[in-house]
């Protein structure tokens, strides 16, 4: 009993901690575009 309840819990810490960490990437893919975009017009214009 004891065992899968700290399993468990291991479990969901895992899926909220790789949820931030999602969250945290797609931020950083988002700003990383957004500059490219930003230098892209800059060097066109």
């Amino acid at each position: 009993m004891g065992v899968e309840d700290s399993s468990q819990g291991l479990l969901q810490n895992f899926m909220i901690f790789s949820l931030i960490i999602t969250r945290d990437f797609c931020l950083l893919v988002i700003k990383a575009i957004a500059l490219l975009q930003s230098s892209l017009t800059f060097w066109l214009a």
